[in-house]
């Protein structure tokens, strides 16, 4: 594989950076969505969750993918957790493999983990 110096290289094979952007785009289109449902502006929506309005319009275009906290000030404003806003955009469910969690391969069981584990 040829690399060009002037490309810079992100480390996501082409499935994994497609994937990637359509989630980016995903979670805009959920937060956009929802702050509609709820019949807030973004400034309103920037006003309760201390998120400027530029940045919550980057993330609802896709163009951004906001840090965890900015994400959670975002949801609680809403009044939703970020694990359901997550579920509506990447499904991962019992009957699913999540993404990079695989079983030890010496057949051991997974540690449990979350909350009261």
């Amino acid at each position: 594989m040829r690399v060009d110096a002037h490309q810079p290289t992100t480390g996501l094979t082409c499935n994994a950076a497609a994937r990637a952007e359509a989630g980016r785009v995903g979670l805009g289109l959920q937060l956009r969505s929802l702050r509609q449902g709820a019949e807030l502006t973004l400034l309103q929506l920037s006003e309760l969750s201390w998120v400027s309005r530029t940045h919550l319009s980057d993330m609802e275009r896709g163009n951004r993918l906001p840090a965890l906290d900015v994400l959670d000030r975002v949801c609680s404003a809403l009044g939703l957790q970020v694990a359901d806003l997550l579920a509506g955009i990447y499904p991962w469910g019992s009957d699913r493999e999540q993404p990079g969690l695989r079983p030890p391969p010496d057949g051991r069981a997974s540690p449990t983990v979350g909350p009261g584990a």
